[in-house]
């Protein structure tokens, strides 16, 4: 009797179980994903939940592991989720699982983005110092190999150390050609003498 009711009562919340698309009720939701007997449908009513408060309630708090997890799946706030995590500890194992593969995801993509930070910082440094400081030929090894790193962090620096970075390059290569004709000029007097 009670499952039967339960379905006579979900079968009012919806009007046809492919429709949820329409229906933006965070706690209608939440009613419809605990009647389902149907996991698909469950999962499909916790996706549709927008309440980030109501999902961790629900990730923390629901009785089926399933529905905890998908529930626990939609949340993009870091701060939720480390708090999650550590409400889940001991408690909910793949819902701890989850939080923590997306806060260290998160804290590895920083640490990554500072390195790139301090690389670009060390390349401009570098093509500053060696566009004021070019007496030789010598130093085009050290602008190409300088050109060569850029490539791989250029994505990361921002507009102005790019302006910056290729204005140093520009006074470079500006510097080396004049010292390659200076160069072949002395080749060329030798040559004749």
């Amino acid at each position: 009797l009670q499952l039967q009711a339960k379905a006579q009562y979900l079968q009012q919340l919806l009007p046809s179980t492919d429709d949820l698309e329409t229906i933006s009720d965070d706690s209608l939701l939440l009613r419809i994903a605990n009647l389902a007997s149907d996991a698909a449908l469950a999962s499909r009513a916790i996706d549709r939940i927008s309440s980030e408060d109501l999902r961790q309630d629900i990730a923390c708090n629901h009785p089926v592991a399933r529905i905890r997890l998908q529930a626990a799946l939609g949340i993009k706030s870091l701060e939720r989720l480390d708090e999650l995590r550590l409400l889940a500890r001991g408690h909910d194992k793949a819902v701890y699982r989850h939080c923590q593969s997306v806060l260290e995801e998160h804290e590895a993509a920083q640490q990554t983005a500072s390195e790139q930070q301090t690389k670009v910082a060390r390349l401009v440094e570098k093509a500053a110092q060696l566009a004021g400081s070019i007496s030789s030929l010598d130093a085009a090894n050290t602008h190409k190999m300088l050109a060569y790193q850029w490539q791989a962090v250029a994505t990361a620096a921002s507009p102005q150390q790019t302006e910056q970075f290729q204005a140093d390059m520009a006074k470079c290569e500006s510097r080396l050609g004049e010292l390659a004709k200076e160069s072949a000029q002395a080749l060329a007097a030798r040559n004749e003498a």
